[in-house]
């Protein structure tokens, strides 16, 4: 019994998230097209843990192999808002920093702003929808 209820209240705790106010998809397009992929798509999964931009482009651009990849994709990048107005993301300076796309989705407030998802791409991104 006491599993259960533990159990139940780690799900329910989880499950309490505050959606945020400012629930606009953010999205980079540059105007830069880049060369074609040639060979194998290199996909790059991170969780980056609130960090900074500055802390996320730092720990990509340090290693070859991860800032030579054609495709980000990102969990728990924190956008900061001040007086309701929406920061550029880490992945939205990620893409700046690399002339890449981006798009965030914000899943729900976390302090001082959201906390969702992103991709970074190469390959041109023309759209984005969250479902």
């Amino acid at each position: 019994m006491l599993r259960l209820l533990v159990a139940a209240s780690l799900l329910s705790a989880c499950a309490n998230r505050a959606v945020p106010a400012n629930r606009a998809v953010e999205e980079t397009f540059p105007q830069v097209t880049h060369a074609p992929v040639k060979g194998d798509l290199r996909v790059v999964t991170f969780t980056v843990h609130r960090a900074t931009p500055e802390r996320v482009i730092e720990g990509i651009s340090k290693d070859p192999a991860l800032a030579d990849a054609d495709l980000f994709i990102l969990q728990e990048v924190h956008r900061v808002e001040k007086h309701g107005v929406a920061t550029c993301s880490p992945a939205c300076e990620l893409a700046k920093h690399l002339g890449y796309h981006a798009i965030y989705a914000p899943g729900h407030l976390q302090g001082d702003g959201s906390d969702g998802v992103a991709v970074v791409s190469r390959i041109p991104l023309r759209s984005a929808e969250v479902i």
